[in-house]
Formats: C-alpha cells, sequence, structure tokens
C-alpha cells in the first residue's frame, strides 16, 4: 500500500457538520416562526378590538337615534298640549261674553225711546269683558293712524299721493291690529297717504326706462 492510499484510509468516511453553525441556524428558524406566529395573535387580536369598538359605535348610535326620537315625540306632545290648555284658558274667559250675548239677543228688545241707547251700552259692556279676556293672556291692539307705514305691522288697503307729506303715513286705520309682544296676530289694516311723484320725475324716470 502506497503511503498516499494510506493516508487516504485513515481520512473518515463522512466528515462531521459544524455543530456551533447548525445550532445557530435552528434556532433562527424556530424564532422565525415563533414571530410569524406572534404576528397573527396579534393581528388577530387587534381585529377582533376593531370589530368589538365597531359594534359599541353602532350600539351608541342605535341608543342616540332612539332617545333623539323620543325627543321630538315628546316635543311634539307638550306642543299640543300647550296649544290646548291656551286655547282651553281663552274660551274658558270668553264663555261669559258669549253668555251675555245670548242674553242680550233672547230679551225681546223693542227699539223704544233710548232702548236702542241701553242696546249700544250692553254690547259695550260684552265687547269689554271680552277684550278682558284677551289682555290677560297678553294680547296689545295697537291704532297706528298718522304712524309711519310699517309693511310688518300693518297692510295697506289703500294709497294715495299728497305733496304734504315726506314718507309713507297711515292716514285712516280701518281695523286695528293685534298682537302679543313683538308677535303680530293680526296687522292693522289701514290707508296709506305717501309723497307724490312729480312730472320732474316721472320724466327722469322714463329717460332711464328708454336708456
Amino acid at each position: 500500500m502506497t503511503k498516499e492510499e494510506k493516508n487516504e484510509a485513515d481520512l473518515p468516511e463522512e466528515l462531521p457538520e459544524n455543530t456551533e453553525e447548525s445550532d445557530l441556524a435552528n434556532e433562527e428558524n424556530a424564532e422565525s416562526e415563533n414571530d410569524g406566529e406572534n404576528t397573527e395573535d396579534e393581528n388577530s387580536s387587534v381585529i377582533e378590538q376593531l370589530k368589538n369598538e365597531i359594534k359599541e359605535t353602532h350600539n351608541t348610535l342605535l341608543r342616540e337615534r332612539a332617545d333623539f326620537i323620543n325627543f321630538r315625540r315628546r316635543s311634539r306632545q307638550d306642543a299640543e298640549d300647550l296649544e290646548k290648555r291656551v286655547a282651553g284658558k281663552l274660551l274658558q274667559d270668553i264663555l261669559p261674553a258669549f253668555d251675555a250675548f245670548d242674553q242680550l239677543f233672547s230679551s225681546n228688545i223693542k227699539f223704544e225711546e233710548g232702548s236702542f241707547e241701553k242696546f249700544i251700552e250692553g254690547a259695550k259692556l260684552i265687547r269689554k269683558q271680552l277684550w278682558n279676556s284677551f289682555s290677560t293672556l297678553g294680547v296689545e291692539e295697537f291704532d297706528p293712524a298718522g304712524q309711519e307705514f310699517d309693511p310688518v305691522q300693518m297692510e295697506a288697503l289703500s294709497v294715495e299721493e299728497s305733496a304734504e307729506c315726506s314718507s309713507e303715513v297711515v292716514k285712516s286705520v280701518y281695523q286695528k291690529g293685534y298682537r302679543i309682544g313683538e308677535k303680530v296676530l293680526r296687522p292693522a289694516r289701514v290707508g296709506v297717504m305717501k309723497p307724490a311723484v312729480s312730472k320732474k320725475d316721472d320724466s327722469v324716470k322714463d329717460e332711464k326706462n328708454s336708456k
């Protein structure tokens, strides 16, 4: 046997691997697998938390919507009840006046000398009784005769031109107005007098319109 053949016979059939490098690789693979499992667990936890938050938000919105519907229903009912109470109070106050009208018209009045004046006096008393009922509710009447025309509180039924005025003024009052505070219940129906337009102003307007 030659020397070279002897050296080859002395060598082992398979060389052992580097055990340290192998162990390190195994540890890295195990850590990688653990990291992947941890990431999946974290993602699942976040998703579950988001689902719970969405569910809670949805339930909160449902409760708030139900509360709003109930509030709106109660507000409408309260407004209707208030309207009925006010109307009932008004009717209670003016019923005595209607009773007085019934007594007045059922008394077989003969308009002899002085009887018509008594009838008028009775009607005035009834009107006063009715007005007292309105005034207890804060109703005010206003007579704008001689005042400057206010389209918010007045309704012009007639308009006249006059050279004696410089602005629109109430000349006559056909019906008084009524209001509660600043709220107009019925505008005063009036006749209005406004400044007359001179012929010179008319010609200027015609020139502007022609242009």
